[in-house]
């Protein structure tokens, strides 16, 4: 159970890391499914994480970058949506650079501590 605890602490803290705030926990819950299981779409996501679709896409537009009603860049990059070209009303989800950076850190730290 403390290694457990440990993991999320960590997880936690280095998204923190990159985002300078708090994620919901349906924002957090699909950032680490999307971490595990990228090219995910949003029907399967959605599925796995039982969870609606519309406030599922309003999480993951705000976990990608977007033009707020400002017209301003905003998110926190860190998901790419990708069109799929073979039905273009499906949308598959990878990790930004940000993301991949977000995770090569989150996994080198869970290795020093021998939590993975």
């Amino acid at each position: 159970m403390k290694n457990n605890l440990k993991i999320l602490e960590e997880t936690f803290n280095i998204v923190y890391k990159y985002t300078k705030k708090d994620l919901v926990g349906t924002q957090l819950a699909a950032l680490l499914a999307v971490l595990n299981n990228e090219g995910i779409n949003m029907i399967e996501l959605a599925d796995y994480l039982d969870s609606p679709q519309g406030s599922l896409s309003r999480n993951i537009k705000k976990l990608s970058k977007f033009k707020n009603s400002k017209g301003e860049m905003d998110g926190f990059n860190l998901i790419e949506l990708r069109q799929d070209y073979e039905n273009r009303r499906t949308y598959a989800l990878y990790l930004s650079e940000k993301g991949r950076r977000l995770r090569a850190d989150l996994n080198k730290k869970l290795k020093e501590l021998n939590l993975i």
